[in-house]
């Protein structure tokens, strides 16, 4: 059953508006990380090191991020692996495709 008297409740309100307010930075922080690892793995002096599976992955993954789709945690750890790998001078001056902040480094996989 529905609490009415809890959805009007501002102490309620204001918790959930503060989890989904933190609940999105998470998402944008993931975001662009995302984006920093593929747009580093995307230079030509990176992409040419990279073997042609992980070229093709790579592109893979900058397709279905230029969608919005969702990377599966494999790919994820592959992508960020890659990144630390063949970019990790990119790390600390990785950018996301308008702003990524002071993103410093790529998660381990």
């Amino acid at each position: 059953m529905i609490d009415f008297a809890k959805l009007r409740d501002p102490a309620f309100i204001e918790r959930v508006r503060a989890d989904s307010e933190a609940r999105s930075q998470r998402q944008q922080e993931e975001e662009n990380r995302i984006w920093a690892a593929v747009r580093a793995l995307s230079d030509p002096d990176v992409e040419g090191q990279l073997a042609d599976k992980e070229r093709r992955f790579v592109s893979s993954c900058r397709s279905l991020v230029s969608q919005q789709r969702v990377l599966s945690e494999r790919q994820l750890e592959w992508l960020f692996g890659l990144a630390n790998r063949y970019a990790p001078s990119a790390q600390s001056d990785a950018s996301a495709p308008d702003d990524l902040g002071d993103q410093t480094s790529f998660p381990s996989p």
